[in-house]
């Protein structure tokens, strides 16, 4: 299982609530920019291409104890 940084999960949390990486900025405080590299990571640590994929490896990986 990768290294999720708290970031990240906060991340995916709201990347699951559908907002785009422009309102994930917002929410957080932190420029767009930020948003894109932690998406870029998130993808690269999960080995997930898009955000879909990304949703059903959290689903996955939360039922794992």
């Amino acid at each position: 299982r990768p290294e999720i940084s708290e970031r990240e999960i906060e991340i995916i949390e709201l990347v699951a609530q559908g907002l785009t990486n422009q309102e994930i900025a917002g929410t957080l405080t932190i420029s767009k920019r930020t948003v894109d590299n932690h998406v870029s990571n998130i993808f690269t640590k999960t080995g997930a291409k898009n955000r879909v994929a990304l949703l059903n490896w959290a689903r996955i990986t939360a039922d794992l104890p």
